[in-house]
């Protein structure tokens, strides 16, 4: 909800369209042009929203391609407070890491996606408007609006993945595919095969996840490590 109010007033503010100019020759690089910064800034707050904003795109390369990142490199506002918590408790030198390597697989895949993906990227035509005060009455118009969107979108998936994970967990299901995946997490990964369980949560709930790894006792960085994959996976 805060996060909708603060997006809210920036857009009615009138400084959206310039973050869009201002970032255009960047998102250039990865087949894009400004206006989908939109959808990445509403993921930040939640993916949920972020996902539905790509509808305002013009052409489908670049929904495309702005759902892959967007979905896959950004976390949300709750996934990121718990992100801070349990790498910051390590030093601040873990958080520069972790989110360097989210940005650097933001750029890498959006690159390759533009090769990847056939299409022109279109010229961004944007009409800049003025700065101007909002109007309580529409802000709080538009947070009811988007908050019930997202009640409606994202609760009723939220409450089955919750379900479906309690069902793995009680017949055993979720320790099979720790079994199974040992090798991986703790191979290649270096992580204990304890994680398993955070991971395959995290497929619902990222946010719960990461918070599952604090009782297992990952050394520093493990634990960038194991918020690098639950983001990205």
């Amino acid at each position: 909800i805060l996060f909708y109010m603060v997006f809210g007033f920036l857009e009615d503010l009138g400084y959206l369209p310039r973050v869009a100019v201002i970032l255009d020759r960047l998102l250039h690089r990865i087949g894009l042009h400004g206006y989908s910064v939109i959808p990445m800034l509403l993921a930040c707050g939640c993916n949920v929203p972020g996902i539905l904003a790509i509808r305002n795109l013009e052409t489908r390369r670049e929904r495309f391609i702005t759902a892959v990142v967007t979905s896959i490199t950004i976390p949300c506002m709750a996934q990121t407070a718990l992100i801070m918590k349990a790498v910051g408790e390590r030093g601040g030198v873990f958080i520069v890491l972790t989110f360097a390597t989210l940005a650097t697989v933001w750029i890498v895949l959006g690159m390759t996606l533009k090769l990847a993906v056939k299409g022109n990227t279109p010229t961004l035509l944007l009409e800049i408007p003025p700065y101007r005060v909002p109007s309580v009455k529409i802000q709080l118009k538009k947070l009811k609006m988007r908050v019930s969107c997202y009640f409606r979108e994202a609760i009723p998936y939220v409450l089955g993945g919750i379900f479906l994970i309690n069902v793995l967990h009680v017949t055993g299901v979720i320790e099979w595919i720790g079994n199974l995946f040992s090798p991986l997490i703790k191979g290649i990964f270096g992580l204990p095969e304890e994680t398993v369980v955070a991971l395959i949560i995290g497929m619902v709930r990222k946010d719960a996840a990461v918070a599952l790894l604090e009782p297992i006792g990952l050394g520093d960085y493990q634990v960038v490590i194991a918020v690098v994959i639950l983001t990205l996976y």
